[in-house]
């Protein structure tokens, strides 16, 4: 017997059915679209990250490279020029550009530093506009600062060490932007190191110079005056230098009497460097002169002069090796000047007459020099 429940439950079964593959359907669809945007991000990413290929070269004709490879030129295209590598360190003050270049021996950091001050002095110190190289080398325990504009000009000064970059750098930048050399930029805040070393010098010795001396002039008919010699004596090797001062007044109460005073400079030369050397010098000399007259018979008078002349002496010194040296000379000064004065008569009406006379005074001196 067909009942009619048999067709309902026919339609339920059908009805679960649809639904079912309707929600697996939609499922697949949301998958679906979720992958799809997902991959669109992707490609879009991969094309903002890609290098652009060159003007005039399709995508086509680039090869992919290597990971950690140069890419290689494209098929039929010139080979690209070699690029430079990028500096080490570029510092830019105002319109100067420095590089750091070779600085072997020397601290990065220091270099670094170092090349940030030497472009900020040349640019305080308004230095042509250009792009500057700062390079830096060890000698020993110096250091040379070396800086090359891009026009070749070029300016070094050698350092006792990196501390003292700050002062050559103001002398280096000084020389760039005067056109100087780097001597002619010296001031009293800038002297290096380098230029105020103790100067190397042969060894020498330098001595009190002092003696007793009788003088006379030539051909005059007078007694010898005697004087005092004080003075200083430079000796190096065979050759010496000399300054001194003499002393003769006219202490004499009869004939005719030498006043004599001298100031004067010159050179020795020893004939040899033994212990015992004869010598022979000459120097100048600022003289002043008087011969006074005491004559029996007359009333006297006196002729007198000042000026420069010159003088040559010759003599002996021993005991050269020691502090204490025993010297001995003769010597002739030579002014350049006459005696000019009046002689009176003893006879009345006591007249005068002018007179004028050419004296070269002659002494003979004993002496020590204390060195």
């Amino acid at each position: 017997m067909i009942t009619a429940s048999t067709p309902v439950r026919s339609s339920l079964v059908t009805f679960a059915r649809v639904r079912t593959a309707r929600r697996v359907l939609a499922a697949i669809v949301a998958v679906t679209a979720g992958a799809g945007f997902l991959l669109a991000a992707g490609l879009a990413r991969a094309d903002e990250l890609a290098p652009l290929p060159s003007p005039g070269v399709s995508a086509s004709h680039v090869a992919p490279a290597a990971p950690g490879a140069a890419p290689s030129a494209p098929a039929g295209a010139a080979p690209a020029a070699p690029v430079a590598s990028a500096p080490t360190t570029v510092v830019v003050a105002t319109n100067i550009a420095c590089t750091l270049g070779e600085h072997a021996g020397v601290d990065e950091a220091d270099a670094r530093t170092a090349a940030d001050i030497v472009c900020h002095d040349l640019a305080s110190k308004h230095a042509p506009v250009a792009s500057y190289e700062v390079r830096f080398g060890k000698l020993g325990s110096k250091l040379l600062l070396v800086v090359r504009g891009s026009s070749g000009d070029e300016r070094r000064a050698l350092l006792t060490g990196v501390d003292e970059v700050p002062v050559g750098s103001q002398r280096v930048a000084a020389a760039i932007a005067d056109g100087k050399p780097l001597d002619e930029t010296i001031t009293v805040s800038t002297v290096l190191h380098g230029e105020a070393r103790p100067v190397v010098a042969k060894p020498g010795r330098i001595g009190f110079n002092g003696g007793t001396f009788g003088v006379s002039p030539v051909g005059q008919g007078t007694t010898a005056s005697p004087g005092v010699d004080l003075g200083l004596l430079y000796n190096a090797d065979r050759f010496g230098l000399t300054a001194q001062g003499r002393l003769a007044p006219a202490l004499g109460t009869g004939g005719t009497q030498l006043s004599y005073v001298v100031l004067g400079t010159g050179g020795r030369f020893y004939f040899t460097d033994t212990d015992v050397a004869p010598f022979a010098g000459v120097g100048v000399a600022y003289s002043s002169l008087c011969l006074k007259h005491r004559d029996t018979g007359s009333y006297g008078g006196e002729e007198c002069g000042a000026g420069f002349g010159a003088y040559a002496e010759a003599g002996l010194e021993a005991l050269r090796t020691h502090r204490v040296t025993f010297t001995g000379s003769v010597r002739a000064d030579v002014p350049f000047y006459a005696l000019r004065g009046t002689h009176y008569e003893s006879v009345k009406p006591y007249r005068s007459t002018p007179t004028e006379r050419y004296a070269v005074p002659v002494s003979l001196m004993v002496g020590m020099v204390f060195h």
